[in-house]
This record gives structure tokens, C-alpha cells and sequence, in this order.
């Protein structure tokens, strides 16, 4: 048996043994892209004798690129040279790391995340003395790495069409050239840069172009439907000489405009590439045909697509079903009966099933409803690890220690923990650098020594300086050792125990305990383990790299987050005119023809059941809003006659069912006796019947029902109802 070929289907093999040149292939959800890919890879080396080193192949996730590697190492062996398979923004990296001579940065540069960009924005803001309350950081984050995206610096962008020249406009070029100017001062990139610097350097450099067009025989470019302007380019400059580049996507499975996705590259690429074939990979091996029908029923309304029709020789199934609710809270406790009923009848776990939200919002009554009646849940792609404020801090040391120049890291962890150095010496000192034009660790080896601040200002920051000396002595150990002398010089820990309370001191410290634990991955997994190069893999994993589904646990998440995932049984709830299709979609067609997809990609992660609910009557944002059924919906010809209805087990059913579920009683929309009342505020101690004891970190009381922010010490952050969450609150 050929391992590389007899796998295939016959589409799936026409994609792999494709000669030379350029190759479209649209891959319908769950076709087996990546055995197409890691199949082509393979084949390329033991048939083609295509040395490993001249394919590149590039994807969206660490995670994506961790499974290619896996498979084509199965497939070819472990031994000798292995292909080159990235992220973009890592491959980015690599090549800005490689022709750092044609580039204003030392080689040790810093990679800036999204909540380092925000920080600098904040100073870049004050700094121009502009009105902070008029610009959010998150939007003009949004604003400057869509501008990179699209490759255009601030001189470019003000030199663009649709530029006004407003004041609006003009302020946001000042602030855009001022950004880039710190950018630099602290030796650092941001996300945006690690592909529009590239490209830049690609189209200006033709020795650099040379050298990185030959090096690369065949490129491969995994979720083509998901790539920006910046990524297309890159990629385009990259197969210019040899032609042999292969995308694979699902115009169908677009869904990333508001990242700056744009699906024109899979649709217009023979455009680009008039010689390209095109192949279509349309068996499913994922769902049951009912659900892929349905699925087609919507999609194919769209009028920006390639059309495909998915099958599958999983031809019975159980059909879709639509159930229309009275409330929301009527919808999230018909989710939780008929899994417990799934539960019972047909063993299905709780981790098996997912519930898919189009906005996080609605994710509140689920919270309360499922928490109420002890059904476990996790919620996915809330407060990503890497966030949690330990976890900043401690690579906020890491980077300052591999970049000199970081001032941002600097600024976060020069009195953290305190260590006497008040906010106006740190003003003073970052003031002093400016002036100098050095980095805020050079600034703080002379003004020791100045009349610029007092003896005592003086001695502390002498203190820190003597630290990092003595942390940068450990720069060539391994991370993990790294990380345990931070720790131990800086008293962290310590310092963690005496002001935190109890229970928030272990999850903290259980955080830093995964960190290092990472950090050890790290050193077994890599031939060469520096902090440079770990420093920058924690920062390029992205969000969709960090979140886990539960096994145990119902999953609960967004649409978007769902992408890439599947489930035996899916809850698609929310499908109302103005949440699934999103009410900003309603006189904007391409924004439309996105939510049809984002319908899609829902309805095409169930592998066995899909339920399709909405409500009539939903409270959301704080109003109470009448609702229509979606026309999706009606586009799958789930209604009859316009009206809802419920093929699923009826309430009744439900009631009936109390022997079956081992003596469950279904509760009505609100409990019939009032709970007892209990006052909250952040910092008090609770324990709850199954997550055990936490501490509150905030209370939100905009709501009828306040919600409280619980970090559980076993299960983390959970956002419960203080009235229905049989809290007792500890002395």
C-alpha cells in the first residue's frame, strides 16, 4: 500500500501529484485539506526528490502548522531537513531576522502584541496633548494594522484617495508617524509589521527578492480565503520565479473581513495566476448528509462564491431541527434539557456538544441557566492566558532582558514588585531618555549619577539597575532557568503571598507554575533553546492557539471562534433577524453574504445533531427586543409557513422525562422561590457547590441580576448570577 496516494480520494490525489505551477484548491469544509497538504508535501519529497528545505508552507495558527508538521514527519520521517511550515506573522520573523542589515532594528527586536500597541498608543496620544476621551486605542490599533494590512505606511496613507484631510484624518497621521517613531526607539514590531516590512523589503530589494524566490520551489498556503492584502503580496513575491505555489481555502468559510480578510484572493486568483488549475475537494468526511444539505440550502444563496455542493457516504442522519423559544432564557434551558436527554438516551458527554453564540453577549443567561442547574461548561476564548496580569509581568522581564530597548516592558515592571520607585522618578527617567535619545536601561546607568532626581529616587533605581545586571547574566540559560531566577531575585512570589488573599495568590501562582512548565516544553522540544526565540513563540500565538475545548464540559463560544473545530452535537442559538443575521449587516450586502457564511461554518462543525433555536423575546445590552426568526432559517426551509416551530422533543416530552433523567425537574424560565439574597463586592471570599471556593474580582450590577467575576481556584474565571448561583459568601 502507498501511504501517500491509497489514502486519497480521487480529487484529493489530482491536488497532490499536481506537476508544476500554479494550483487553486477549494477545500469545503471538512474535505481533508490539510492530508491534501501534508500528502503534497510528502509526495514532493519521496517522489519528486524536492529537497525538504525548498517547500514553504504557510497557515494562520501554530497549532495548524504544529499538525502539518506532524503528519508530513509521519509520512516522510523524522530524519535530516524537515520543510519549512509557519505562521505568516512567523515566517515574518524569520526573514526580517535574516536581512536585519537592510532594516532600521537590532536583531534582538521585540514583538508587540495587541495590548503593548495599546499602551503605546496611549503615550503616543498624550505625547501630541490630543483629547484622549476623543480616540480609542482599540480603534486606532484597529485603524493602524488595517493600514498595514493594505501595506501602507503614514506617508502613504495620507496620500490615499478616500484621505479627507480632516482634522480627524490629519490627527491620525500624527499619531500613526509618532507610533512608528516609538516603534523604533524600542526596537520593536508590532503584528502588522512582521508582514508589511517584509513585503516592503521584498518589492525594494531585488538581491533580497532574489534570494528568497530561489530559495523556495514550492509554496503552500493553507485558508487562502482568510488572507489580507499584505499576505496575498507576500505570498505572490515569494512563488514569482518558480510559479509553484498551491492555495487551499472554502470561499465559503470566509468569515475575517473585520481582521482584514478579504475574500477576493481565493475568488480573483486565476486573476493573478491565468496558467493556475483549479480543483474542488467536495467529499466530506466530517458530517451526516442531512446537515451538509442544509447547510448548501443557505450557502448557495450567496452570490460571491464558487460553487461546490459537499457529500458524504454518510447518507442517513438525523435531520436538523429548529425550535423556537419564548425567551432567552426559555432557549438556553431547552439547550440544557434535551443534552441532559442526549445525555441519558443516547450517551452523549456534555463535552461532545457545543453552543454557538454570534455575539459573547448572549452568553450571560447560558452562564446562569447552566450554572443554576450544575451543568458543567467552559466558556471559550475568554481571558486568554497569556493576558492574565502574572503572566505579563513575568514576560515583561523576558523581553527586557533579550531587548534593551523595550521601554514598554521596562515601564511595566521597573516598580513591579514595588521597589520604591515613585511614578514621578519613572516620569523623570523616560523624560531623560528622550532627551538623550538612549533606551530607558542606558537612561538609568547616568541618572543615578545626575542632579536630576534625589538621593533616595536615586538609590532605588541604582537597586533595579543592579538587578537587571545580574538577571542579564542569565541570558544564554535555558528559558526555564531564566524564569526561576526572575522569580527568586525579584521576590515575586513573595510578594504575590503577602498582598494577594489566599486563594487568588494560588491561582496565580499555579499560573506561573504552567508558565514554567512551557518554558520546559520549550527547552526539551527545541535543538536550540534561547530566549529570543521563545519570547518570540509565546508572542505569535495567536488566539485560536490558546483556546481548548473541554471534555467534560458543555463548550460554549462564538461562531468565529468555532472555525476549525466540530462537534458530535451543536446548538446553533440566537438565529434572529439582527443577531444571526447581525443587525450591521442589514443594508450592506457583502456584510451579509459574511453572516451567511458565518451560518455556514456554524451549521458545518456538527458531525451528528444540529439544533437551530431563537427566541422571540431576548434581553440584550440591557433592552428587551421583540424578535423575527432568522431568514436563514428560512433559506433551509427549517419554517413552516414563516412560523417556529419544534420538531425537537416538546417541552411536554421533557417534563415527562423526569424518571428517565435520573430524577431531573425542569424549572421554569424563573425559579418559583426567591433565592436568598446575598451582597457581593470584589474581593470577598464564596464557595459555590461545584467549583469549591473563590475570590469575586469585579461585580457587575447594570443588569436586573448582578453578575459577579469569580476567579475560581480549580476552574478559573466564571461569570455567575448572584442570585442563582447558590453562593456562600466566606468570612
Amino acid at each position: 500500500m502507498d501511504p501517500i496516494l491509497d489514502p486519497l480520494n480521487k480529487n484529493q490525489k489530482i491536488a497532490v501529484t499536481h506537476e508544476s505551477g500554479p494550483l487553486l484548491v477549494f477545500a469545503g469544509a471538512g474535505s481533508g485539506k490539510t492530508r491534501t497538504i501534508t500528502h503534497r508535501i510528502a509526495y514532493l519529497i519521496r517522489e519528486k526528490n524536492i529537497q525538504p528545505y525548498r517547500i514553504l508552507g504557510v497557515t494562520f495558527t501554530n497549532k495548524a502548522a504544529g499538525e502539518m508538521k506532524e503528519r508530513a514527519n509521519k509520512l516522510v520521517g523524522e530524519s535530516g531537513i524537515q520543510p519549512e511550515l509557519r505562521t505568516f506573522h512567523s515566517f515574518g520573523v524569520r526573514l526580517l531576522s535574516g536581512e536585519i542589515e537592510h532594516l532600521d532594528r537590532e536583531k534582538n527586536f521585540t514583538i508587540y502584541d495587541d495590548i503593548d500597541q495599546r499602551v503605546i498608543l496611549k503615550e503616543t496620544i498624550k505625547e501630541l496633548m490630543i483629547d484622549p476621551d476623543r480616540y480609542n486605542v482599540r480603534t486606532l490599533a484597529g485603524q493602524i494594522s488595517s493600514a498595514k494590512d493594505s501595506l501602507l505606511d503614514a506617508t502613504q496613507y495620507s496620500q490615499k484617495k478616500s484621505f479627507k484631510n480632516s482634522q480627524k484624518d490629519n490627527e491620525f497621521v500624527q499619531i500613526y508617524s509618532l507610533y512608528e517613531k516609538k516603534l523604533k526607539e524600542n526596537n520593536a514590531y508590532d503584528f502588522g509589521d512582521l508582514l508589511m516590512v517584509p513585503v516592503k523589503l521584498l518589492q525594494a530589494n531585488q538581491a533580497v527578492r532574489k534570494r528568497w524566490q530561489e530559495r523556495y520551489q514550492h509554496i503552500m498556503v493553507d485558508e487562502f480565503q482568510d488572507t489580507n492584502p499584505a499576505q496575498f503580496e507576500l505570498a505572490r513575491l515569494l512563488s514569482e520565479k518558480h510559479r509553484n505555489i498551491v492555495v487551499v481555502g472554502d470561499d465559503d468559510q470566509s468569515i475575517y473581513s473585520w481582521r482584514g480578510a478579504d475574500i477576493s484572493n481565493i475568488l480573483n486568483f486565476e486573476e493573478y495566476f491565468p496558467e493556475a488549475k483549479t480543483v474542488r475537494l467536495e467529499q466530506n468526511y466530517r458530517s451526516t448528509q442531512p446537515i451538509l444539505d442544509l447547510a448548501h440550502k443557505v450557502i448557495s444563496k450567496n452570490t460571491r462564491r464558487q460553487e461546490k455542493q459537499l457529500w458524504t457516504q454518510q447518507k442517513t442522519g438525523k435531520q436538523p431541527e429548529v425550535y423556537g423559544a419564548r425567551n432567552d432564557y426559555g432557549e438556553a434551558e431547552f439547550v440544557l434539557n434535551t443534552i441532559r436527554l442526549l445525555e441519558k438516551m443516547q450517551n452523549i458527554s456534555p463535552g461532545d456538544c457545543a453552543v454557538f453564540f454570534r455575539v459573547n453577549a448572549q452568553s450571560r443567561v447560558f452562564e446562569e441557566v447552566f450554572t443554576r442547574e450544575n451543568m458543567p461548561y467552559v466558556l471559550i476564548s475568554s481571558v486568554g492566558f497569556y493576558e492574565r496580569k502574572e503572566i505579563k509581568d513575568l514576560l515583561a522581564y523576558l523581553k527586557l532582558l533579550a531587548n534593551p530597548s523595550d521601554n514598554n516592558a521596562l515601564k511595566r515592571i521597573i516598580n513591579r514588585p514595588t521597589r520604591g520607585i515613585g511614578q514621578k522618578t519613572e516620569s523623570c527617567l523616560f523624560e531623560y531618555a528622550a532627551e538623550q535619545e538612549i533606551g530607558g536601561i542606558e537612561a538609568l546607568a547616568k541618572i543615578v549619577d545626575s542632579d536630576l532626581i534625589s538621593s533616595r529616587a536615586a538609590g532605588a533605581l541604582n537597586n533595579f539597575y543592579n538587578l537587571y545586571l545580574k538577571l542579564r547574566e542569565t541570558i544564554n540559560q535555558p528559558p526555564v532557568e531564566i524564569i526561576e531566577t526572575v522569580l527568586q531575585q525579584t521576590g515575586y512570589i513573595e510578594t504575590i503571598v503577602e498582598k494577594e488573599d489566599r486563594y487568588t495568590a494560588e491561582s496565580r501562582m499555579e499560573n506561573i507554575e504552567e508558565l514554567k512548565r512551557v518554558a520546559a516544553d520549550y527547552g526539551e522540544e527545541s535543538a536550540n533553546p534561547n530566549l529570543i526565540d521563545f519570547v518570540e513563540e509565546i508572542t505569535l500565538l495567536t488566539d485560536l492557539d490558546t483556546q481548548e475545548t473541554e471534555q467534560s464540559a458543555v463548550n460554549f463560544m462564538t461562531l468565529h471562534a468555532a472555525k476549525g473545530l466540530e462537534f458530535d452535537v451543536v446548538f446553533m442559538v440566537g438565529m434572529e433577524e439582527g443577531l444571526l443575521p447581525h443587525r450591521n449587516s442589514e443594508f450592506d450586502p457583502e456584510r451579509r453574504e459574511e453572516e451567511r457564511r458565518l451560518c455556514y461554518v456554524g451549521f458545518t462543525r456538527a458531525r451528528e445533531r444540529l439544533y437551530c433555536c431563537w427566541s422571540r423575546s431576548r434581553r440584550l445590552y440591557g433592552n428587551h427586543q421583540q424578535n423575527l426568526p432568522s431568514p436563514f432559517l428560512k433559506e433551509a426551509d427549517l419554517l413552516g409557513n414563516n412560523k417556529p416551530i419544534s420538531s425537537t422533543p416538546k417541552r411536554e416530552k421533557i417534563r415527562s422525562s423526569k424518571k428517565l433523567l435520573g430524577g431531573f425537574k425542569r424549572r421554569s424560565t424563573r425559579p418559583t422561590k426567591k433565592p436568598p439574597k446575598i451582597e457581593l463586592n470584589a474581593g470577598d471570599r464564596v464557595k459555590h457547590p461545584k467549583f469549591g471556593q473563590g475570590t469575586v474580582k469585579r461585580v457587575d450590577r447594570q443588569n436586573s441580576s448582578p453578575i459577579a467575576l469569580i476567579e475560581f481556584k480549580k476552574f478559573g474565571e466564571k461569570r455567575l448570577a448572584i442570585a442563582y448561583a447558590e453562593l456562600d459568601k466566606i468570612n
